[in-house]
């Protein structure tokens, strides 16, 4: 699709009630070309959903694989920005090889990206489909001065330094490979150190907030599987031990990781709270 057809598919979008409407519309919209540009789908795999964007495949076609990534790129982004959250975790996977050169899928996709699959997916939880859309036209209206096609624009233009940062902090805790320092965020924001820091106070946090704000989501998204010990849970965010991963969950929830997965209800409900 050109910009015109992308620009219309994004109008049907804004008018949506709740994220997961504005995905049925856009199911809906890509159906009119009858499959000539692709098949959208959305399908439910227990507490996650996965949004599928289904190409014709030619090996080593680097043209057409960027296009594949770049659009999963723009997917994963306008969704986050239509709702004013990130999806958190968020899962790429696309159907074919590690073709293109790392740097440049990771300033496109700085999230898990798996290789290989089935299909191009975008995989996050299913609770994000109920929360309600909250731009406006005319924020979309400026947003597309240059989104999608511009990623750089995409970066500074409907995310802030933060939502990078917890990007790259998601990334590293799911390739468990630690949790990177702030020069080396800086270095792949393409930023100062000083620069960094500075956004980052403009916004009222940190790198260090962030990481714990990370941990403290990633943690209550793992607790849902129940078949994960807590040990196992403690490993994948970069504790030590069980009893360090449950003091530091006391600090954010004020629970125990026993009682969240217990009897979550109205305790899961203040999730995006810091404590």
């Amino acid at each position: 699709m050109g910009p015109d057809e992308f620009r219309m598919l994004y109008y049907c979008m804004i008018g949506s009630a709740t994220l997961g409407q504005a995905i049925d519309r856009a199911v809906a919209f890509y159906r009119l070309f009858d499959g000539t540009v692709g098949d959208f789908s959305l399908r439910t795999v227990g507490a996650y959903v996965e949004f599928r964007m289904r190409t014709a495949y030619v090996p080593c076609d680097v043209h057409m694989i960027y296009n594949v990534l770049n659009g999963l790129s723009s997917f994963a982004r306008l969704f986050g920005w239509l709702v004013g959250k990130d999806l958190t975790p968020l899962t790429v996977k696309v159907c074919h090889g590690p073709v293109l050169d790392e740097d440049l899928v990771s300033w496109q996709l700085p999230w898990p990206v798996e290789y290989a699959a089935e299909d191009n997916i975008l995989r996050f939880p299913a609770r994000y489909l109920t929360l309600p859309i909250v731009r406006s036209p005319a924020e979309l209206d400026e947003l597309l001065g240059a989104f999608p096609f511009d990623l750089a624009a995409g970066r500074s233009g409907v995310m802030p330094a933060s939502a990078w940062v917890r990007k790259i902090l998601a990334t590293a805790l799911a390739h468990r490979s630690g949790l990177p320092d702030t020069t080396r965020i800086a270095r792949q924001l393409g930023i100062s150190v000083a620069t960094l820091k500075r956004r980052l106070g403009d916004e009222g946090t940190s790198v260090r907030q962030l990481k714990e704000r990370c941990r403290h989501e990633l943690a209550l998204d793992l607790l849902d599987d129940r078949t994960l010990p807590l040990g196992e849970i403690a490993l994948r965010l970069g504790f030590s031990d069980t009893l360090t991963f449950s003091r530091a969950f006391k600090c954010w929830t004020g629970y125990a990781p026993s009682v969240i997965r217990g009897a979550r209800g109205s305790i899961r409900s203040g999730r995006g709270e810091m404590h």
